[in-house]
């Protein structure tokens, strides 16, 4: 099956790694210099005009390309330059006025792209892998993919059963691959700028070599055009395959209870032991009704009542209340102790159960008995539907010094930037001497959220993080111009401050030496591309790793830091907050020492 994708922290990998359009060219790049061993390539494609640079004079050759920048390089590099107008696909996910409707038109037209008619969409935004950038470019360049009993290849990771075996051949004998150290072709990794050009490039030298002009060899899918393409024939010829399909036939078939068979309940049930066996805690695969709950949680949305629970010495504490939600016009307090959700207790580790009791239907009412400074109190609260605002300027009980700013992010949503860049706003206007950024209790989110906020702590450029996207690693660059460079920061942090939260707190540690207060962090260093399906259900899947910018990785070990503040039982209650109160004192200092 495939997938309408949307990135999340857990996030889609063409957001993950930022790719900005290429603009303007030079005559240079500086970022390619005579040492890049694809000096060559890029340099004779740039002054051809097949390539071009940004508006800072880089090329940024290990950046993605992905597919729709890719289809256009092919294109104008073998001398199609598409008239304006409109171009009629049948994609469905991009309009006939979109700017490179005319090169997925053409490559409908010579056959080098089909539409699969039980999910015509062309994620052209999506990154493009080494292979099919092959398949693309081999038969538009006229570089032939023969038939040949010669099974042996010089590259170690294609043997003669891979699906595309001759394309692989075809790219060995014409010399139209990319150099690695040693003798692997890495079909699945995925293409950066700089790989880009190396192939056109070389489909060129290959062209001038042979003296062949430039015709179309139309054989892309070396065979009968199939519904099933790549990994998705590795389910097909699976040997287990015919097992699974066995099973379903049986129970559809010879099951004692039929009349209780759910036909969508098998398949969910299929798709679901596939992800588990995974063992990865956070892979997950939601059915619709679960995963919209989860969808909502990723938006900063929610139905209940407006709480924040934690626990404390196996008591269950109310620790924030969002402003004007139903807790707080009940009357809920920060420190009342939960004794019973509609006449259930909770106890021990259960605080996911609790949590999930008190959520529920907007419209729908809970009844929550607390204890009060010694006095039980029930509350019966209709549920609505909660939209979190996840960036505040309020602190806690402790007074913060005019002098300083205080900025909390809860989550990293698609209107974390904005809300950001309005608080921040505010906060500038007051000329604080420095800057309080509390991620404490914040689960991460979106990393290019993450990191449009570390844009504003520093220049356009800087790496602020590393991915790691199979055995390749990319710069994830700040892509703002530094506003709060100059501006001493603390970074509250604690066990709760996860994914994309460690992120902003590594970068702030590593690049700005900003002091981290309070407690090692959760230690959650995979990122999770987010797919939401036709039926409405849900697919979160680990697909990358994250380095800090300095190349440690934290995942299942956390952030320490620099001070350790361990919460007391008034910090849970509301009455004072421990490392606040230290973040205060150690701002101050980084002040007085500048």
């Amino acid at each position: 099956m495939r997938t309408h994708k949307k990135t999340l922290l857990a996030v889609k990998i063409s957001i993950l790694i930022s790719l900005l359009s290429p603009i303007s060219a030079k005559a240079a790049f500086s970022d390619v210099n005579t040492d890049n061993p694809q000096y060559e390539a890029i340099m004779n494609l740039q002054s051809a005009g097949i390539v071009k640079g940004y508006e800072d004079g880089t090329f940024r050759p290990d950046s993605l390309v992905n597919k729709v920048e890719f289809l256009k390089m092919l294109f104008n590099h073998a001398g199609y330059l598409p008239r304006d107008g409109f171009y009629e696909t049948p994609f469905t996910d991009f309009s006939s006025g979109a700017w490179f409707a005319p090169y997925v038109a053409k490559a409908l037209d010579l056959e080098l792209i089909k539409v699969n008619p039980d999910w015509p969409v062309f994620l052209g935004a999506g990154p493009i892998e080494r292979i099919e950038a092959l398949r693309l470019l081999m038969p538009l360049e006229g570089i032939p993919a023969p038939y040949t009993e010669d099974t042996a290849t010089v590259f170690t990771d294609i043997t003669p059963d891979y699906k595309y075996f001759r394309l692989v051949k075809g790219a060995e004998n014409s010399g139209v691959f990319i150099e690695e150290e040693n003798p692997i072709f890495l079909p699945i990794s995925l293409l950066t700028r700089g790989d880009a050009a190396e192939l056109l490039y070389k489909a060129q030298l290959y062209r001038e070599h042979t003296g062949d002009s430039w015709t179309p060899i139309i054989d892309v899918n070396l065979g009968e055009y199939s519904s099933y393409e790549g990994k998705e024939m590795d389910l097909i010829g699976n040997d287990k395959f015919p097992i699974l399909v066995s099973v379903w036939n049986k129970i559809n078939e010879q099951y004692l209870y039929q009349e209780s068979v759910d036909k969508d309940q098998l398949m969910y049930g299929a798709i679901s032991g596939m992800v588990d066996s995974l063992e990865d805690p956070y892979s997950v695969y939601q059915e619709p009704e679960l995963a919209a709950d989860m969808w909502d949680t990723l938006e900063g949305n929610y139905e209940g009542i407006g709480t924040i629970i934690d626990t404390y010495d196996d008591t269950y504490i109310i620790i924030g209340i969002i402003k004007n939600s139903p807790a707080d016009l009940a009357g809920l307090k920060i420190g009342d102790t939960l004794v019973s959700i509609d006449g259930k207790t909770f106890v021990g580790d259960q605080i996911n159960e609790l949590i999930n009791a008190i959520k529920g239907p907007a419209g729908t009412q809970v009844v929550l008995v607390i204890d009060r400074n010694g006095e039980k109190m029930s509350f019966t609260i209709t549920r609505e539907k909660i939209t979190l605002e996840t960036v505040l300027l309020e602190a806690s009980n402790t007074e913060i010094p005019s002098s300083l700013g205080y900025i909390a992010i809860y989550q990293f949503t698609d209107s974390t930037k904005s809300e950001f860049d309005a608080m921040i706003t505010e906060t500038i206007n007051k000329d604080p001497q420095g800057l309080i950024l509390d991620l404490r209790d914040n689960p991460g989110g979106y990393v290019d959220s993450a990191i449009d906020i570390l844009g504003y702590f520093f220049e356009e450029g800087v790496t602020v993080a590393q991915l790691k996207v199979g055995t390749r690693y990319y710069d994830e660059n700040s892509p703002g111009g530094g506003m709060l460079k100059d501006l001493p920061v603390v970074v509250l942090i604690n066990e709760n401050t996860a994914s994309a939260a460690e992120i902003v707190a590594a970068a702030l540690k590593e690049i700005k030496n900003s002091p981290l207060i309070g407690q090692t962090t959760y230690g959650k260093g995979t990122v999770q591309e987010v797919s939401v399906y036709t039926d409405g259900s849900l697919l979160k899947l680990s697909i990358a790793k994250w380095l800090t910018p300095d190349g440690n990785d934290i995942d299942a070990v956390g952030i320490t830091p620099d001070f350790i503040v361990v919460p007391t039982k008034d910090d849970a209650l509301g009455k004072t907050d421990s490392q606040l109160s230290r973040a205060i004192v150690e701002l101050e200092k980084l002040i007085a020492n500048q």
